[in-house]
């Protein structure tokens, strides 16, 4: 990526209208956040029913990003990595960043009941057994 001074200049000028610092963040954190945002977005987007299933979430990501078809889209790689990490990870971000990091409830309760988000229906309801 090619810096761009004038971009550099208004984001500094927003950090410190609200009293923020710039992160230093190395591109492999800075990946992992990238990543995490993701699948954020894409657990909110399956919760809200703006999504039927979480293959649906991953498609889009996959075809709209250019993310590599071996990483499977933002759920499907939180499945693989583990939903109980991505939940930990993203409640630490929440606490040290603000609420825009809050795990949703879905996320929450995929892990409570040691799911996945394959595991889910349609409208990002669960298929828990009786």
């Amino acid at each position: 990526a090619v810096e761009d001074p004038e971009v550099n200049t208004l984001l500094m000028e927003v950090l410190a209208a609200e009293g923020r610092v710039p992160l230093r963040l190395t591109a492999q954190q800075g990946v992992r956040r990238l990543h995490l945002g993701l699948m954020l977005a894409g657990a909110r987007l399956l919760q809200s029913q703006g999504a039927h299933r979480a293959g649906d979430v991953d498609l889009v990501a996959v075809q709209m990003t250019g993310a590599s078809r071996r990483w499977g889209g933002p759920l499907h790689a939180a499945d693989h990595l583990g939903l109980a990490m991505i939940l930990r990870e993203l409640r630490a971000l929440a606490d040290t960043h603000g609420s825009g990091w809050e795990p949703p409830e879905l996320l929450v309760d995929l892990v409570k009941h040691g799911m996945r988000f394959a595991d889910c229906q349609q409208s990002g309801t669960l298929r828990v057994a009786a």
